[in-house]
């Protein structure tokens, strides 16, 4: 996946990760788990540098979220079932809502 960002080509950036976590469910739950040690494993795997303010930003954003009484894995499955996330859930402020379903 390569990403133009303000970073420049081949940058992983918070919504490449977003997306990522869309598509790729043991990923998601690996960023649910460790968010940090995930953003990194999928840049070195992919080749992929990746900004400390973006890492910290997803960081914060799962850390955040995660004190929510929602299961993050029952919506990414209730989504990819549906294309339908709650309003409010916490990937909807993640990415864009325009994303095409997969």
């Amino acid at each position: 996946m390569t990403v133009q960002s303000d970073q420049g080509q081949n940058s992983f950036n918070a919504v490449a990760v977003g997306v990522m976590a869309l598509h790729d469910r043991a990923f998601f739950a690996y960023l649910l788990e460790s968010p940090r040690q995930a953003i990194e494993a999928k840049a070195n795997e992919l080749h992929l540098q990746v900004n400390e303010a973006e890492t910290q930003f997803v960081e914060k954003l799962i850390n955040d979220r995660k004190a929510s009484n929602t299961s993050a894995l029952k919506s990414w499955d209730r989504w990819k079932e549906t294309g339908l996330w709650d309003l409010g859930d916490w990937a909807t402020l993640w990415v864009p809502l325009n994303l095409p379903h997969p």
